[in-house]
Parts: structure tokens; C-alpha cells; sequence
């Protein structure tokens, strides 16, 4: 199948770094988004991302359109609302001509037409705003989002189809822009580490190297959320890219066999899908709050 940007995030049998990440939380959940069974619900930060992602790809017009719940709805009266619902229901009235309190539901839902819908930002997006305008005029930051938005690779990585779509290639670089809380370390770890951005960045570099025969310098624009927000360049250095790469290769073969049913995914047992699909036995007190990996290491059985 030809990927485009209608097609992408359907079910089409091809793996891909998010997908792959998740594998490595959840086998189970995994397996039910590679099946199109199951989709991750949308939070808060994933919608902030998309929101300066789309920015970037000049499509904010239509994400705003498809995400209505980043804005906060507020109905309210146009200014004759009033004398117009007192002319059709005047019990809805009061005798000074305001819609009386009690009664605005009601004169809200039987007419509407009368009334306008107003949206404004909610707070989390207004920041949005903010980080797009700290980008926009930091000349360096904008050099690295020039170039292709959101070009489509596919090829294979152990025989495995796998898909990317890169925030900005220009043909000499590959760049992911991320949305971070914070540049701080995490745990004692980068959060490129922490977050799997080398792992991402080692299948986008492959990708492109089958589709050109050039291994591209990998890049993470960073921008946060703070006040005033901060900004980075990261390069993710081959050696990494090197080592992620390997980490890719080798959590492969057993992929491959739970999506062909070979080996039984794993539940992580504290994600949504895990708590929703949860079968109830009972469970040692010594095992209790495990994933099925941790409980396979102690027992040396699958649960």
C-alpha cells in the first residue's frame, strides 16, 4: 500500500518507531494499534505537540478544526436575544427583558439559532502560542525546520515493513520537533534516552539511507513548555544512533513472533488497555502491581 497523509495512521500492516516503543511498554496494547483494534486516546501533551507539529507543517487551520477540544464553548446571548425569545415565549422573559436565570437552559436548547457559540483557546494551547512565537523568532531554531514537513519513508529492518514520517528533512539533515516539559534530565538520563528519541531517530536514519544510500546527521529542535520556554538543538550522535539501532534489531524477532501469533504478548497491567481487557484471578501478594515481564523473571513462568 502507498502511504500518504490520509492513509498513514490507518492499520496497514507497517511497523513504526511510536509502535515499536510501545512494544517495548506494552506488548499487549501494542498489538491490539498494529491490529487497529485499539488507539491511544488523545492527552493533553500529544494535542500541544500536534498543535506546534501542525503550525510547523502550516496546517494549525485544520488541526484546530479536527481537535475541537482544545477550545473552551461558552454560548452566549447576541444583544437581542432577549426581546426576540420574550416575542416567541415571553414566560422565558423577565419584565425588565433578560432571559431569566432559571430559564436559560431551556432558552438555550430550544433556540439555539439565537444565541452564539463563542471558542476561545484554553489555557494549555494559549502557551502553545507562546513557544510558536519563541520559535519564530529564534533564527537558528528556524534554519532547522527548513526543509520537507512530514515526509513519508518506508523500507524494511529485518525483514520487517516499517514506516516514518519525519517532521523536517532537507536532503543533508533529519529533524524531530519535540514539545518537552522540560529539558532536565530524567532518572539520571537524557530525555533522549528516556524518551526513546534515539531509537526513533535510528529508524528515520535507516529509512532514509535505504531510500538514498546517506546516512544523515539526526537532529531534535526542542522547545518547552516552561516560562519563558527553552529552546535546544540536539544532535543525537552516531554512536548512539549506532547502539538504538541495535536495541531495534534485537527486540525485532520476538515482535515479529507475537504478531504472527507465535509467542503470547505481555501485559505492562497498568495501562488503560490493560486495565480494560483485564481478565481477574488471583494474583500472589508478592507479584502484585508486576508487569508479565517482571513476573516471568521472578517465576520463570509466562503469566
Amino acid at each position: 500500500m502507498a502511504l500518504n497523509s490520509n492513509n498513514y495512521y490507518e492499520s496497514n500492516g507497517y511497523m513504526s518507531a511510536s509502535l515499536l516503543k510501545q512494544f517495548m511498554k506494552c506488548e499487549h496494547t501494542a498489538l491490539a494499534m498494529y491490529k487497529g483494534k485499539y488507539i491511544l486516546p488523545k492527552n493533553t501533551a500529544m494535542l500541544i505537540g500536534g498543535f506546534v507539529d501542525a503550525w510547523c507543517e502550516g496546517t494549525l487551520d485544520a488541526f484546530q478544526d479536527n481537535n475541537p477540544e482544545i477550545f473552551n464553548k461558552k454560548i452566549i446571548e447576541l444583544p437581542d436575544t432577549a426581546e426576540r425569545i420574550g416575542n416567541i415565549n415571553p414566560e422565558l422573559v423577565t419584565k425588565n427583558g433578560n432571559i431569566k436565570k432559571d430559564k436559560l437552559s431551556r432558552a438555550k436548547k430550544e433556540y439555539p439559532e439565537m444565541f452564539k457559540t463563542e471558542y476561545t483557546l484554553k489555557s494549555d494551547f494559549i502557551g502553545a502560542l507562546d513557544i510558536i512565537n519563541k520559535i519564530s523568532n529564534n533564527k537558528m531554531f528556524m534554519e532547522f525546520l527548513t526543509g520537507e514537513k512530514q515526509k513519508i519513508v518506508t523500507g524494511q529492518i529485518t525483514g520487517i515493513p516499517f514506516k516514518g514520517k519525519l517532521d523536517v528533512y532537507n536532503g543533508e539533515r533529519i529533524v524531530d520537533l519535540k514539545i518537552m516539559r522540560t529539558c532536565e534530565r530524567i532518572m539520571g538520563k537524557s530525555l533522549v534516552e528516556h524518551w526513546g528519541f534515539d531509537i526513533q531517530l535510528a529508524i528515520y536514519q535507516e529509512l532514509i539511507y535505504q531510500e538514498t544510500s546517506k546516512r544523515l546527521p539526526c537532529y531534535l529542535a526542542i522547545a518547552t513548555k516552561e516560562d519563558p520556554a527553552d529552546l535546544a538543538i540536539v544532535e543525537v550522535n552516531q554512536t548512539n544512533l549506532n547502539i538504538a539501532m541495535e536495541t531495534v534489531r534485537n527486540l525485532l524477532p520476538r515482535i515479529k513472533k507475537i504478531i504472527n501469533g507465535e509467542v503470547k504478548p505481555r501485559r505492562c497491567n497498568h495501562c488503560e488497555h490493560c486495565r480494560e481487557t483485564k481478565e481477574l484471578k488471583i494474583i500472589d501478594s508478592d507479584l502484585l502491581g508486576m508487569s508479565d515481564e517482571d513476573i516471568f523473571y521472578v517465576t520463570g513462568e509466562e503469566n
